[in-house]
């Protein structure tokens, strides 16, 4: 029975994902348990073809590379470039993580600003990149006069570096703006209901922004024991005479028979 734990085959004519031949790979081995480096160097070598092949030939002429190297290598030659429209988007979607270096953060920044055929303006890609910097550091840095994104960045830094105690002014001033801000939403949230109820009409009490069944006029009215009018019983309906008696009771149809 063939083996169906094969490697894949990669070409680097474009069709395949450099980062998911090397997965795939990688899963193959785990399955497999290779563990030997050398071993793992030789069974990649077998997946490519065509203008991967000679690439990794030409590669793999000089001095023993690891398969560090080897993957590192692959990705860089194959990886399909970014379009530009993709890196504005990502541009402006750019976050710092968690725990991320700010020197780190700018490395991917402005691996993004590479990949595009204009210069971004000063003042827009300054707003760009500080607007992506976790809060702590982009409040204080909001409150700063900087004039381009390599000062905002510098400044960043040094933000980084010296940690807000939380008793100090500056945490104060944070935790200050955070609350204003929850406030806001806050405030809009309720704006926002405040401008639905308006269009609500009630038709008892004649005021807007509930209906007759929120009505608290009418609602103190039941809470003496009054009769609720609008759970009225069902009752008989004659359609010739447009009462309320029985078909047997209609005065016209008894006088006609």
């Amino acid at each position: 029975m063939a083996d169906e734990r094969r490697l894949p085959i990669f070409k680097g004519d474009g069709s395949g994902d450099p980062d998911q031949h090397w997965f795939l790979c990688e899963v193959v081995w785990s399955i497999k348990q290779v563990t030997d480096e050398d071993v793992k160097r030789a069974q990649f070598s077998t997946t490519l073809r065509d203008r991967a092949l000679n690439r990794y030939m030409k590669f793999a002429s000089g001095p023993t590379k690891s398969l560090a190297d080897t993957k590192k290598a692959l990705i860089t030659e194959f990886k399909k470039p970014k379009s530009e429209s993709q890196c504005i988007t990502e541009l402006k979607e750019i976050k710092q993580k968690f725990n991320e270096p700010v020197w780190k953060f700018n490395q991917r920044y402005k691996t993004l600003t590479s990949h595009l055929s204009f210069q971004i303006p000063d003042e827009q890609n300054k707003e760009w990149f500080i607007a992506a910097l976790l809060p702590h550091i982009r409040v204080l840095l909001m409150q700063q006069k900087v004039a381009s994104q390599a000062e905002a960045w510098e400044i960043a830094m040094k933000l980084e570096a010296a940690p807000v105690e939380e008793s100090s002014p500056g945490m104060n001033q944070i935790l200050n703006r955070l609350t204003n801000l929850s406030l806001q939403v806050e405030d809009m949230k309720k704006d926002k209901e405040k401008e639905k109820r308006e269009y609500i009409w009630c038709i008892k009490c004649k005021v807007e922004g509930h209906d007759k069944q929120h009505c608290p006029l009418f609602n103190e009215y039941l809470a003496y024991g009054a009769p609720n009018p609008l759970k009225q019983p069902i009752l008989p309906w004659c359609e010739v005479c447009r009462s309320r008696n029985l078909p047997g009771e209609c005065y016209y149809i008894t006088k006609v028979c």
